[in-house]
């Protein structure tokens, strides 16, 4: 944010925040050549020939794009002198706009899109317009609908209080995003820091990436005037992106399950948007300073994309959006789960057309992150990593903006201790049952799978992963180590090795492996992929890069099978024999009851419990979630009820015990961290 004086006098407020909202406005990057051949396009009467202005598309509407061009002329005339030809082309082009007024199948062009664009222009060159052209104008930004209290909205009607030099409406434009700076039971930032919309639906780097930029730039933009946002909205805010939006970041890639639909859009570098949004946060004089700057810093630095990097350290469960999150130096690991309380990942719009088996889970690897990036229209939808389903071609339904993709089970959650997660769910959806348990630990990942079972004469399969290819592949089973050509079925695999990540198999399983081309096209995953905003900047090649791709085959009409393996990231191929032979990582449990896994190198015990039982050392009284660790001094466990509803747990561990007071409201869901006490005699 340039140009941010928090020592402003009252009496300049009004026309610090007009310079403000014009300079951030300017940073936008445009393509000087590009602009001039685009001007001397336009028509005599303002249009350019080919769009076509009757379009009403919802999911990318064509008109769009003359105010995208008006725009961009704007920002060149004020950024670059400007002169009477370009100053012409842009009148001309906006009385056009006036004059016609279309409209889209979509609100958000009409109430949000369009009153931007055309407030940006008025905001740029209101002096180049004449007197009569400029109240038409205005009313088309005064669509917005600021009392609903979206962050754009409350953006374009501060544009149009500037404009209109009106300080009664900017007062209540600001006043109106600082109420929806609040945690909510609704849309919104929810307890755990994530971001829900269109329903209880996981949104962050959607719609919540968004109010991030919008929201960090108005605070900084009205930062030391009487229009400044309360100091309890700005660490409300504070909280919701470094202990929500940061940790679903790597390298500029977006947790995909948090981006809703938009996995359908070309996947752009997010370090750019989060970086003003730090430096935004500031300029306003947020809490947590040393914690901003490090995000700054990681996100500033650009061998962090591709190489690896993180802040961060540990694990943390989104208990309100069914997510657990692990970061560290060495790899970012996520779960997505799908709960009752939940609606899937949605489509809407022609868009996310291909998103139904998000219902299903999805576990995500990324060390550095690129290994997903732009992959989506070529993805095996049928095959996500992480996801038990159907194998099937069929296509795949399509989940109109959430409309019923609740999960069907209560029993879903994670627990963390800060350090490690476990995160696990009863799965019911499409005749397909399991249960899923999968620990997200310091040095790798473990999953398993039990009581799985489909449809008569479907055919059921569980991903581990499928990302871009990057090198060779090395496999181990029976026929002994070596490198793989294009892949196959393997019964008794014992490790296949990929980009620096080693994948350990329990023996008996069915290990697909294959690495090459697959189909696809954006046209798959959108319904709009041939829409003028997308004929030059989607990535038509995508066919021709090979995939690495992996999952175990459970068979036809499965009635009892189960899956058991381990993902350990920054290794080498010639390190797989030590750390097949040699993991430290012990499954003690996977039935449907019980799930248990044992970290001998750190004295560990994480549990998924679907009854009251036992598992190692650790035993409780109602099913739970439960990670212990025993020292030689103390006993600490970490307790959820994956159910979100308060409960008191009695739990044993080892030699000690105690009682785990589990709470209610916005909190249920969450980890309680607790010592126990030594066991009387």
């Amino acid at each position: 944010m340039t140009n941010t004086n928090i020592h402003a006098n009252k009496s300049d407020d009004f026309a610090l925040i007009r310079q403000r909202l014009t300079d951030r406005l300017l940073q936008q990057p445009i393509d000087p050549s590009k602009l001039l051949v685009v001007s001397q396009t336009l028509r005599p009467d303002g249009t350019w020939p080919e769009i076509d202005y009757q379009n009403r598309n919802g999911g990318s509407w064509e008109p769009f794009e003359h105010l995208a061009r008006m725009r961009d002329l704007a920002i060149l005339f004020r950024s670059d002198g400007g002169t009477a030809e370009l100053a012409e082309s842009v009148r001309r082009a906006l009385s056009a706009w006036v004059r016609r007024d279309p409209q889209s199948d979509n609100w958000w062009y009409n109430h949000n899109g369009t009153p931007y664009e055309v407030g940006t222009v008025l905001l740029l060159m209101r002096e180049a317009f004449l007197p009569a052209e400029v109240p038409g104008a205005l009313e088309i930004v005064r669509r917005a609908r600021v009392e609903a209290g979206r962050n754009k909205e409350c953006l374009i009607g501060l544009m149009a209080a500037v404009l209109a030099e009106d300080e009664a409406g900017a007062e209540t434009a600001l006043s109106s995003l600082w109420s929806r700076v609040k945690v909510d039971a609704g849309a919104g930032i929810q307890a755990d820091a994530s971001y829900h919309f269109h329903g209880p639906q996981l949104y962050s780097g959607g719609y919540g990436r968004g109010f991030a930029m919008n929201t960090a730039w108005l605070m900084a933009t009205a930062a030391g005037t009487r229009f400044a946002a309360p100091t309890e909205k700005v660490e409300v805010f504070t909280r919701y992106v470094l202990d929500g939006s940061q940790w679903m970041i790597r390298g500029g890639a977006f947790e995909v399950t948090a981006r809703g639909r938009e996995t359908s859009r070309p996947e752009w570098d997010m370090r750019p948007d989060f970086a003003e949004v730090c430096r935004n946060m500031l300029a306003v004089g947020a809490p947590r300073e040393a914690e901003w700057r490090a995000f700054l810093s990681h996100l500033e630095n650009e061998q962090c994309f591709p190489a690896t990097a993180s802040p961060l350290e540990g694990a943390r469960h989104f208990w309100r959006s069914d997510l657990l999150i692990h970061q560290s130096e060495r790899y970012f690991g996520s779960v997505k789960m799908n709960s009752v309380r939940i609606c899937g990942t949605e489509s809407g719009n022609g868009e996310g057309l291909t998103n139904y088996y998000l219902l299903f889970g999805c576990n995500l690897l990324m060390q550095r992150g690129d290994e997903y990036r732009n992959i989506y229209p070529v993805w095996d939808w049928h095959r996500l990593p992480g996801a038990t389903c159907t194998a099937t071609d069929r296509v795949l339904p399509s989940i109109e903006f959430g409309t019923g993709s609740e999960g069907t089970t209560r029993f879903v959650g994670g627990v963390t201790d800060g350090s490690v997660g476990l995160s696990a769910w009863v799965l019911e959806r499409d005749g397909v049952h399991a249960h899923k348990a999968c620990a997200l630990l310091e040095n790798g990942i473990v999953a398993v799978g039990a009581g799985i079972r489909g449809a008569e004469g479907e055919m059921l399969q569980t991903g581990v992963n499928q990302c871009w290819l990057s090198g060779d592949v090395w496999i181990k089973d029976t026929a002994g180590t070596r490198k793989l050509s294009d892949g196959g079925m393997y019964d008794n695999i014992e490790w296949v090795w990929h980009d620096g990540v080693g994948y350990c198999f329990e023996p008996g399983q069915q290990v697909v492996v294959r690495s090459g081309p697959q189909e696809g096209g954006w046209d798959r995953i959108m319904a709009h992929s041939d829409a003028l905003e997308y004929r030059e900047t989607l990535p038509r090649d995508l066919s021709n890069r090979p995939i690495f791709s992996l999952w175990i085959e459970h068979g036809l009409s499965v009635r009892n099978a189960s899956y058991q393996y381990a993902i350990f990231p920054g290794v080498s191929a010639d390190e797989m024999p030590r750390i097949a032979s040699g993991s430290t990582i012990v499954v003690e449990a996977n039935s449907p009851g019980v799930q248990a896994f044992r970290d001998k190198a750190t004295g560990r015990t994480l549990c998924a419990f679907y009854h009251a039982g036992s598992a190692s050392s650790v035993t409780v009284d109602h099913p739970c979630l439960v990670i212990g660790r025993e020292t030689q001094t103390e006993t600490r466990v970490a307790v959820s009820n994956p159910e979100n509803e308060p409960l008191s747990v009695s739990v044993n561990c080892g030699q000690r015990t105690g009682t785990v007071h589990l709470p209610a409201g916005l909190l249920a869901g969450s980890s309680v961290i607790q010592e126990l006490a030594q066991v009387s005699i």
